[in-house]
């Protein structure tokens, strides 16, 4: 088989959970003599010309990046489906010819793939990591950071504001507001932000935030119904994403749960680090989805010089708004906290092995976090919010402790039982779950495809034959009339007539 795997980034440039777990199944994939993998992923280079192609081979795999830096952008469909990266794709599958394609995000790339892809009769299996086809955010979480029900189009038009417009005018705004903050006394600062924040929120008041931004997103979910109806199987990682999209028209038959594997060996060889304090972790993005702060607060209430804490990660931008870098600044200085910023993904197993206890705050519904997966495999117990595919993962008192989404106090409790509870940390390292391999995974996938494959071939052969229509000229011209007659006769062609 040639399969195409579809992904919005690709390590070491983009290293989420989607794009590493990608990045596994390819090449686990690839590790099978016989079929040909191709990996399409978006990067975005400024220095490259716009929808380039870069083409490059990535071990036993083959990678096409396409840059998309939306500095072309026209308007708010192009952040979804813009024709013009459309047609660089279309041109790219004419030359691929998948057999089948395994989506994994389409954010950043175009939707148009389904529909190009479902014309070219090529199955299509998509694993659904997130949200973003039914919020244009990607995790159900309002402008104020509150969890939202689904998608309406009144609802999201209110986060979309000055986006329905076109253009990236919202993010420049909140960029300039940013550095004249940094420039001014801090006593003129403070105002300025406030009024920065109520202007932001007073745009999605505005008509264009509102009326016209309720059109937008009511085209946008009315394609991403349509192409649903393209896609032959959907994999979920948890019932949490499965039901959401059952409940937005995903027929039952074509969603199936499908856990993440892992590869093993790297967390083969657990060397614990032996330490008098608790060593509390924190490994990802410090943005405000995943909610940092609350866990440096709750540390904050810890006895002093009882534990430490470890981030590790990259302070990012939540939409273009880099605003929360401030509000965690003033926290990394708190005592016994260690802001190392990213890790390798490579130094991962090494580093769990220097902790007691790694947190997941996160404060949206997430679907089934790798990083919880993978300290697992380490041996190490999770400390995470009561919400989502994250309370799917870690059973109460099993295999971690989990605390109410969003209170710092909550989270500081459970901290305190992991001091205060004799042999809690043990017996929750006891309990934890056995973590899905990924050579089982891709043998699940590997099934999934075999099998739609043999169907589209199935279906071609049920396919009525194409009817041959024969003309024939010779005017007053018997002999040579019969003569095509008994041609067409001798073709064995069905004839009528």
């Amino acid at each position: 088989m040639r399969i195409l795997l579809v992904v919005h980034g690709f390590p070491p440039e983009a290293s989420g959970g989607a794009e590493i777990y990608a990045q596994a199944v390819a090449r686990e994939l690839a590790s099978v003599p016989g079929d040909e993998v191709v990996v399409l992923a978006r990067e975005a280079r400024p220095e490259r010309p716009e929808f380039s192609l870069r083409d490059e081979t990535c071990g036993s795999f083959r990678l096409i990046r396409v840059n998309h830096t939306y500095r072309e952008g026209r308007s708010f469909r192009d952040s979804y489906r813009d024709t013009r990266l459309s047609a660089v794709l279309a041109g790219l599958l004419d030359a691929i010819e998948p057999d089948v394609a395994h989506l994994h995000h389409l954010t950043n790339l175009s939707t148009d793939l389904v529909e190009l892809l479902a014309s070219r009769r090529v199955p299509i299996v998509f694993t659904l990591h997130d949200y973003w086809l039914l919020c244009q955010r990607g995790q159900l979480l309002d402008l104020e950071l509150a969890r939202c029900a689904g998608p309406s189009p009144n609802g999201c038009a209110r986060c979309l504001g000055l986006a329905a417009r076109g253009g990236s005018l919202l993010p420049a705004a909140r960029r300039l507001l940013q550095r004249a903050e940094e420039r001014l006394p801090t006593a003129l600062a403070g105002p300025l932000s406030r009024t920065a924040q109520h202007t932001v929120r007073a745009l999605g008041d505005l008509p264009f935030g509102t009326a016209r931004g309720a059109d937008e997103i009511e085209s946008r979910l009315a394609h991403v119904r349509a192409l649903l109806e393209r896609v032959a199987l959907f994999l979920a990682p948890s019932r949490t994403l499965r039901d959401r999209f059952l409940s937005f028209g995903v027929p039952e038959q074509r969603i199936a749960l499908h856990a993440y594997g892992h590869a093993h060996a790297p967390f083969g060889v657990r060397r614990r680090v032996a330490s008098e304090r608790l060593r509390i972790g924190f490994i990802g993005s410090l943005m405000a989805s995943k909610a940092p702060h609350l866990l440096l607060e709750a540390f904050a209430g810890l006895p002093p010089g009882r534990a430490t804490l470890r981030l590790c990660g990259q302070i990012s931008a939540y939409h273009g708004d880099d605003g929360y870098r401030r509000v965690l600044e003033p926290l990394l200085a708190i005592p016994d906290v260690h802001f190392e910023g990213p890790v390798d993904h490579a130094e991962v197993p090494h580093l769990l092995g220097k902790l007691d206890v790694v947190v997941v705050p996160s404060v949206w519904i997430e679907n089934a976090p790798l990083g919880i997966s993978e300290v697992f495999l380490a041996g190490v117990p999770v400390v995470c919010s009561d919400l989502g595919g994250m309370a799917e993962m870690v059973e109460h008192d099993e295999s971690g402790l989990r605390f109410r989404p969003g209170d710092a106090m909550d989270l500081r409790r459970q901290l305190l039982r992991l001091l205060e509870e004799p042999g809690l940390l043990d017996r929750l390292r006891s309990g934890i779950p056995p973590v899905r391999a990924i050579d089982d995974d891709v043998r699940t996938l590997r099934a999934h495809f075999a099998r739609l494959v043999c169907e589209r071939a199935a279906a071609s052969t049920l396919e009525p034959a194409a009817r041959i229509a024969a003309v024939v000229v010779h005017h007053e011209t018997p002999d040579r009339t019969l003569r095509c007659a008994r041609s067409l006769l001798a073709s064995g062609l069905p004839v009528d007539g």
